[in-house]
C-alpha cells in the first residue's frame, strides 16, 4: 500500500512543484508573504518528486533505501520538529530566520514524521516485502 501512496506522492509533486509548494506554505508558514524561497526550491522539489515516484515503481532495494532515507527523516520530525521545520526553512527560504512556522502544523510535521517512520518500520519487518502494492502495481499495469 505505500508503494502506490508514494508513487501517487512523487507523480503530483514531481508534475505540480510550484502548487505543492503552494499549498504546503499555506498550512505551514504564518507570515508566507514575507518568505522568499530560494531559486533552487521548485526544481529540487520537481526532482524529490520524480525520485518519489521511480523508486515506487521500481520497488525491490531502490524502493527500500527510499523508506530507509525516509524512515530517518521521519524519525527527525517526530523526535524534534521545531529543529526539523527549521532545518528545511534554512535550506529552502533567504532570511530564513524570520519564518514563522503555524504552531499547528509543528504538530503536523511530528505525526506526519511518525507515520513515514512506522511505513519504514513496517517495511522492514516485513522483509521488504511490499509483495501487495506490488501486486496491484501489476495489475494496473496490464489492465493499462
Amino acid at each position: 500500500m505505500s508503494r502506490i501512496v508514494f508513487a501517487i506522492l512523487g507523480a503530483v509533486v514531481a508534475v505540480f512543484p510550484k502548487q505543492t509548494l503552494t499549498v504546503y506554505e499555506w498550512l505551514a508558514i504564518e507570515n508566507r508573504d514575507e518568505c522568499t524561497r530560494r531559486s533552487w526550491v521548485v526544481p529540487a522539489v520537481r526532482v524529490e518528486g520524480v525520485v518519489f515516484l521511480v523508486a515506487s515503481l521500481l520497488g525491490g532495494k531502490t524502493y527500500q533505501r527510499l523508506l530507509d532515507f525516509s524512515g530517518a527523516v521521519g524519525a527527525v520530525a517526530l523526535a524534534a520538529p521545531k529543529q526539523y521545520l527549521g532545518v528545511g526553512g534554512w535550506l529552502s527560504y533567504q532570511s530564513s530566520e524570520t519564518v514563522e512556522w503555524n504552531s499547528r502544523f509543528i504538530a503536523v510535521a511530528r505525526s506526519f514524521g511518525g507515520l513515514v517512520l512506522l511505513s519504514a518500520i513496517r517495511s522492514h519487518k516485513s522483509g521488504g516485502d511490499d509483495s501487495d502494492a506490488t501486486a496491484e502495481l501489476d495489475a494496473d499495469a496490464e489492465s493499462a
